[in-house]
């Protein structure tokens, strides 16, 4: 999954239709782990706390990320309309 860093905050993005906002919202605590594609066995965890979850109808953030990582887009993706971006407040990290 993409993400970005602002210096306080992870940022990513998802959509309104899949289970992990369902998950969130019942819960938001959560984890991720960021695999180095140069080291397979070196990886960065980082646990937190969702601290608020935004509208993204105009798919700019995704839009961002897409642009980061290559992709170029002719128009907004097609599953604007439920576009949302998940803030994580990172509680503790663990770099192996």
């Amino acid at each position: 999954m993409w993400f970005a860093w602002d210096g306080t905050h992870l940022k990513l993005t998802g959509t309104t239709i899949r289970h992990k906002r369902k998950n969130i919202t019942r819960d938001p605590k959560v984890a991720l782990s960021i695999n180095d594609p140069d080291e397979p066995y070196r990886y960065l965890e980082v646990r937190g706390t969702v601290t608020s979850i935004l509208d993204d109808h105009a798919g700019a953030f995704f839009a961002t990320l897409a642009s980061r990582h290559g992709m170029r887009l002719d128009g907004p993706p097609g599953d604007v309309a439920h576009r949302i971006v998940y803030v994580i407040r990172p509680d503790r990290a663990t770099f192996q």
